[in-house]
């Protein structure tokens, strides 16, 4: 191989398209030779007791066939879940720096208020069901059962500061999305150079991805996640079989079904819920729309105010950029 790119995120921040038309695009020098699922399953759920890193190593070898494109690792849940506080993003930096020593790793930030709104609809968008309020200050007693949201996620200059400890300031770039909104030529040249790749051909830098539900979507969907959407994110939810059972099995005779089978069930009542509540949301005058961005907004500013200023005027000194140009206090 002639390089390693490594990418670990963060949420939110373009790597669907990255993923997709960057790092998929043979012609631009890139190529991804590994899974998400296998990044998953072999690098990120498994317990510290049981990760070995010459194992993986030796296992990524014999996916690597070819040494003219860039290899890149892909895949945001590496600077840790938003959902459960990053937790294990500390971990998982190690994990990488013994899997990849001389490995070159980017890193996408978001100014924090719009980042955590998008990430908060998302989550709702996920199956959860707590409030904004309850999802950004979860009870500390829960907190020591389970990790949950918490603000220090957001603190970029702890998880930067600590990969450039580990691989080096050169071989750490850190890029704001707000580059690859306004300017994304300029932001995937800065990835091509950064890379050393031979150039990029032309992307379709004009394609949409994942695009975020409205903010009075997120309120109807978490009323009705409550009842049908079982996730991870919202375990106590009645899933789709349950109902099932308390509305054409009243006697409650059992029934076998394999887990795969209501896990596939879960996921397409929460598709369908999801379908009909942007078919509601979409005949909803736009004043009203309106009205609720702003208010969850201005209620994510009151929450931070200055929670971040001083980490992210020490992010901007060791990254060597004005974060101030794109929103960043």
């Amino acid at each position: 191989m002639n390089s390693e790119l490594i990418h670990i995120g963060y949420h939110k921040t373009a790597s669907t398209w990255l993923q997709g038309n960057l790092f998929d695009n043979e012609a631009s020098g890139f190529k991804r030779f590994i899974s998400q699922r296998d990044i998953r399953d072999k690098l990120i759920l498994v317990n510290g007791l049981d990760f070995n890193a010459e194992e993986f190593k030796d296992y990524y070898k014999t996916l690597v066939n070819e040494d003219n494109f860039c290899s890149v690792i892909s895949n945001e849940r590496l600077s840790g879940n938003p959902h459960s506080g990053g937790y294990d993003s500390k971990e998982i930096a190690d994990r990488l720096k013994a899997c990849f020593p001389n490995g070159k790793v980017l890193i996408v930030i978001r100014e924090q208020k719009d980042m955590i709104l998008s990430t908060y609809i998302q989550y709702v968008r996920a199956g959860g069901a707590c409030a904004l309020h309850d999802y950004l200050e979860p009870s500390k007693r829960n907190q020591a059962i389970m990790p949950l949201f918490n603000y220090q996620y957001f603190n970029y200059y702890r998880l930067v500061s600590y990969y450039q400890k580990l691989f080096g300031k050169e071989s750490v770039l850190i890029l704001p999305f707000e580059l690859f909104k306004n300017e994304p030529e300029v932001f995937a040249q800065k990835v091509s150079d950064f890379s050393s790749v031979k150039g990029l051909e032309e992307l379709p830098f004009t394609k949409k991805t994942n695009k975020r539900i409205s903010t009075l979507s997120s309120i109807f969907l978490r009323q009705s996640n409550k009842l049908f959407a079982k996730s991870t994110l919202n375990p106590f939810a009645t899933d789709l079989n349950s109902w099932k059972e308390i509305l054409v099995n009243p006697c409650h005779e059992k029934q076998d079904v394999h887990k795969s089978e209501q896990g596939n069930e879960n996921e397409h009542s929460r598709g369908n819920n999801y379908k009909n509540i942007l078919l509601v949301d979409s005949i909803i005058p736009k004043k009203i729309h309106k009205f609720f961005d702003i208010r969850i907004k201005e209620i994510i500013a009151e929450k931070l105010t200055d929670k971040y200023s001083e980490a992210n005027r020490k992010l901007a000194e060791i990254i060597d950029t004005d974060l101030s140009e794109y929103g960043y206090y």
